[in-house]
């Protein structure tokens, strides 16, 4: 994966963003692009083999929620999971890229996830996106396989 900076996020005109509220407009160099991102901070982003890679989120440290999204090439979303949950905060504290399909989320020392890209998914069966949970000390990273 190599990390890229020339996207970035802005407010959505489209009637998605009306309906939903939580779609930002995808930039690519200050111009807009078809496609929109969950969340309205962009905190990372890559280029993969498969396509772009996003992490987003709302950028509210209490209850926050991130989102990944792998898109093609051609901005067709590919997959999308996202780490949410009651009471949880969710703040990526800390990423590291392994290798070309993998990175490691380290969202407090309770809730680390190892990323995998699949070549290959089946919409709501088997996600692009592979998170696996990562046990002990952050230099161990020993993953359990969770789908």
């Amino acid at each position: 994966m190599t990390e890229l900076s020339e996207f970035s996020l802005g407010p959505s005109s489209s009637a998605v963003q009306k309906w939903f509220g939580n779609n930002s407009q995808l930039f690519r160099d200050g111009k807009p692009i078809p496609f929109h991102l969950e969340g309205s901070v962009l905190r990372h982003q890559f280029h993969t083999t498969q396509g772009y890679l996003f992490i987003t989120d709302y950028d509210c440290p209490f209850e926050e929620i991130t989102h990944i999204t792998l898109c093609s090439h051609d901005f067709h979303l590919l997959s999308r999971r996202s780490f949410v949950g009651l009471f949880n905060s969710y703040s990526l504290d800390r990423m590291e890229c392994l290798d070309q399909e993998r990175l490691l989320l380290d969202f407090g020392p309770k809730h680390r996830w190892l990323l995998s890209l699949r070549p290959q998914g089946f919409p709501y069966l088997r996600s692009r996106i592979q998170l696996s949970r990562v046990r002990g000390k952050a230099s161990d990273f020993v993953p359990d396989v969770v789908a």
